[in-house]
């Protein structure tokens, strides 16, 4: 007996729903303050015309500073609305699939909305960004869909606006014209139609890359978090402070009556002998020879930063094995040290892998879609220095575009199983995300349960340190908020490298603050 099919949409739905629910009453986090509230609290009437013409995602600010005028802090609409947009794209990105596999459609569209690593992008009201930028490429493609089957100019034009506003609330999108284009030309049958068709789209990514390569903010050495980081530390004073000053009452003096001196008698003659003798002087004792000093040990040298390269190698293999295996999730990542990382190695050896079978069955799907991720992620692979690079060199909001075709090469694999076996899996993989998506969304209901998830899965993060004290000491307890400080530089002693963190000269100066509010009554 099966149950009907309304009954298994409505258990999914309310599943789905009570898997974000932890997420819906989060306060604001991190970022949230510096690019949405804080910015449009001290500035409740900016000009939407600078922001389209200065700001690199203009949509994104100018959406932001609406929204904010409409709700203000109440973050429950903020979330509301971001997960209402994560459903959106989750219908249509099955939508997308029923065209070219029907049989992956809905478990495709349910797999993507409940993945582990979509619940940065969803739970983080900041990420509106991004969820912005995906519906506005899917509506794109689904103009360009159209306008291919009914050649009507109205559907091209649509689908260069949505491009537009895709690429102007994130640049996650820019890559794919230069996708479609290699298609284009790698295809027996050229269309030139279609080829004339991507230049105003290819325009487009060369005008918005040109803005952000050219944008101050984005070029800067340090990051607008950072320079957050640092203005919640108030730089301690060099001076030592002066101890208070205890005045002490000084007696008066007492009067005493003089008394007169008394005669002075005659000193005593005393005779000296005709000779004297000798008094020996003693001869000077040798100095003892100065002790050699000790060999200065010189300082250890900071280790060589991680090459180019290796740089690239580490986040692709990465990002190619986390969908894979989305465990543990964690808002950052830490950065990249150099050496071999066994997930980066993994990532690659399922590509080569999968890549075998599909030559060995005739098929170039997994290469095709190796090509469209690597591509996807050239902008986070580490060409380019960013500021969010100097926390995490993975970042999970950008596996949001690249995990539906992740899952596309998931279901590829899966349909060289018996029909029951898959089914198994499918079932057995809901359910694990729906748990771990769950579970996850905890941790985005404030700052302190956000940091210190990122210090479960890494204990010494500088970024997440700081502001986990920086927590504590605006919540008034600084003896706390030095707790948390002192266990980070305890472990300097036996992990010097950790003081190569450019965040670090920060963290010594909260400590100090820190200290001396500790003291204070």
């Amino acid at each position: 007996m099966s149950l009907p099919r309304p009954l298994i949409v409505l258990f999914i739905v309310m599943a789905t729903v009570l898997a974000y629910a932890g997420s819906f009453t989060g306060q604001p986090i991190w970022d949230d303050h510096q690019f949405i509230f804080w910015v449009n609290t001290n500035n409740p009437n900016p000009s939407h015309w600078n922001f389209w013409r200065h700001h690199i995602w203009p949509l994104f600010d100018s959406t932001a500073a609406l929204l904010h005028k409409l709700w203000g802090a109440e973050t429950v609409y903020w979330h509301a609305l971001n997960f209402t947009l994560h459903a959106l794209n989750s219908v249509l990105i099955g939508l997308l699939v029923r065209s070219w596999r029907p049989s992956w459609s809905m478990p495709l569209a349910l797999l993507f909305f409940l993945h582990p690593l979509n619940v940065l992008t969803v739970a983080w009201i900041i990420q509106l960004k991004t969820l912005l930028c995906i519906l506005f490429l899917l509506l794109c493609l689904f103009s360009l869909r159209t306008w291919i089957k009914t050649p009507q100019s109205k559907w091209y034009f649509l689908a260069v606006l949505c491009f537009f506003l895709s690429v102007s609330a994130k640049s996650a999108t820019l890559p794919v014209p230069w996708i479609g284009l290699v298609f284009l030309l790698l295809r027996r049958k050229q269309h030139a139609r279609w080829i004339v068709a991507l230049i105003p789209f290819l325009a487009l990514t060369l005008f918005s890359t040109w803005r952000i390569l050219n944008n101050e903010q984005v070029q800067t050495a340090v990051s607008e978090s950072e320079q957050v980081v640092e203005k919640l530390i108030v730089t301690v004073p060099s001076e030592p402070i002066p101890e208070p000053v205890v005045e002490v009452a000084v007696p008066e003096p007492v009067a005493v009556e003089s008394v007169p001196a008394p005669d002075p008698q005659p000193e005593p003659v005393v005779e000296t002998p005709a000779e004297v003798a000798p008094v020996p002087i003693p001869e000077p004792e040798p100095e003892p020879e100065p002790e050699p000093a000790p060999e200065t040990v010189p300082a250890p040298t900071p280790a060589a930063p991680p090459s180019m390269a290796s740089f690239v190698l580490h986040n692709l293999g990465s990002y190619l094995f986390f969908p894979w295996f989305p465990w543990p999730v964690s808002p950052v990542h830490g950065t990249y040290q150099g050496g071999v990382d066994s997930r980066a190695v993994a990532g690659f050896l399922i590509t080569f892998f999968l890549s075998l079978v599909g030559w060995r069955k005739r098929s170039w799907l997994p290469v095709k879609i190796f090509f469209i991720q690597t591509a996807i992620l050239v902008p986070y692979l580490g060409f380019i220095a960013v500021p969010y690079m100097s926390y995490t060199s993975i970042s999970e909001q950008h596996f949001y575009f690249m995990l539906p075709f992740t899952l596309a090469l998931q279901f590829w694999a899966l349909d060289f199983l018996p029909t029951k076996i898959r089914t198994v899996v499918l079932v057995g993989v809901g359910l694990a995300f729906l748990a771990i998506t769950a579970d996850y969304n905890q941790s985005f209901r404030n700052e302190r349960v956000f940091y210190e998830r990122i210090l479960e899965q890494r204990p010494y993060n500088t970024l997440a340190t700081i502001n986990l004290a920086g927590y504590y000491a605006h919540q008034g307890s600084s003896r706390q908020a030095l707790a948390v400080l002192n266990k980070y530089l305890r472990e300097t002693e036996t992990s010097p490298q950790l003081k190569d963190d450019p965040l670090f000269p920060t963290l010594v100066r909260a400590q100090q603050r820190y200290e001396i509010e500790a003291l204070l009554p």
